[in-house]
């Protein structure tokens, strides 16, 4: 192979990986205002992009360990976790707290100090 022919084969690797960035992109753009409608449908109020967030961080939780007696423990920590009620779920409400025994994971919503990047 020439030097040339190796430079136009790079190109076109480097062409195809950006179309498929930007179809990524573009597919997470779309799924963005879908839920944004949908939450409008339902008058619901919340930041769309930390409840996406939110979601996949719940959703890549580790599994929960078999369950251990507090017979066995020195010392037993107990928490109760409700639902979120619809009219806090309205008003922008998200549940950022998930439970995997043994650990309780509160997901805090934060922006970086640029302003504009969210993250958890």
């Amino acid at each position: 192979m020439s030097k040339a022919s190796n430079v136009v084969a790079n190109m076109k690797k480097m062409e195809d990986a950006r179309n498929q960035r930007r179809r990524v992109a573009e597919e997470k753009k779309s799924d963005k205002v879908a839920r944004a409608e949908r939450n409008a449908a339902a008058g619901k109020v919340c930041d769309v992009d930390f409840e996406e967030l939110i979601d996949d961080e719940m959703e890549n939780a580790p599994q929960a360990m078999n369950h251990v007696s507090s017979a066995k423990m020195r010392i037993c920590i107990c928490i109760r976790k409700r639902p979120l009620f619809a009219k806090e779920t309205l008003n922008g409400e998200i549940d950022s707290v998930s439970m995997c025994n043994p650990k309780v994971i509160v997901h805090e919503p934060k922006v970086k100090v640029d302003g504009i990047t969210k993250y958890i």
